[in-house]
């Protein structure tokens, strides 16, 4: 009879064994440390409008807060918006957003403003943003009260998809106190 192994064969066998099994957790436990999750939050759905010269501007502003729950920094590089009726992009250009003058008499003691952020933006590991962004689209309306709006996050490192259904505007007034003015 023969032994299906000596007695050093087995042990190197189990030293391979055991190197294998070590590599692979080291490899889960590095994914599951490296990879990327967020946590994003849509806070409010603003809708600007003004008469201009002789057509209607209009500017949709959404504030969304974005948590990076990984070790690793990402970069928010683009938001879209897709409904039934409209596709467009957010975060492309800086806008102001909203202005408060306070005046005594004919002085002006203090001016707020209220600008938009624009993308791409780098959220370091374990951080949070909370950006306002506008609409490229000054003519359109993107977001559609009366359908599901599919909400886009592009990221250096995976997109993320969000069915939203919006049943309302927030109040303009309610910008001056989503965060500092600019």
């Amino acid at each position: 009879m023969t032994n299906w192994l000596t007695f050093h064969d087995s042990i190197t066998f189990f030293i391979a064994v055991a190197g294998f099994v070590m590599s692979i957790y080291n490899f889960v436990v590095e994914y599951i440390r490296n990879r990327t999750r967020l946590r994003v939050e849509f806070k409010d759905f603003f809708r600007f409008e003004s008469k201009g010269s002789c057509e209607l501007m209009c500017a949709d502003v959404v504030r969304v807060s974005i948590v990076n729950l990984s070790n690793v920094p990402t970069v928010v590089s683009r938001v879209t918006i897709e409904n039934k009726s409209h596709k467009g992009t957010f975060g492309t250009y800086r806008k102001q957003l909203l202005q408060i003058r306070n005046k005594t008499g004919n002085d002006v003691t203090r001016e707020d403003a209220w600008i938009s952020d624009i993308l791409p933006v780098k959220i370091e590991a374990n951080g949070c943003l909370n950006l306002l962004l506008v609409s490229d689209s000054d003519k359109e309306r993107l977001i559609d009260l009366k359908s599901t709006n599919a909400i886009k996050l592009y990221t250096s490192r995976k997109r993320y998809r969000y069915k939203l259904n919006i049943t309302d505007f927030s109040n303009e007034e309610l910008l001056s106190q989503c965060r500092e003015p600019s």
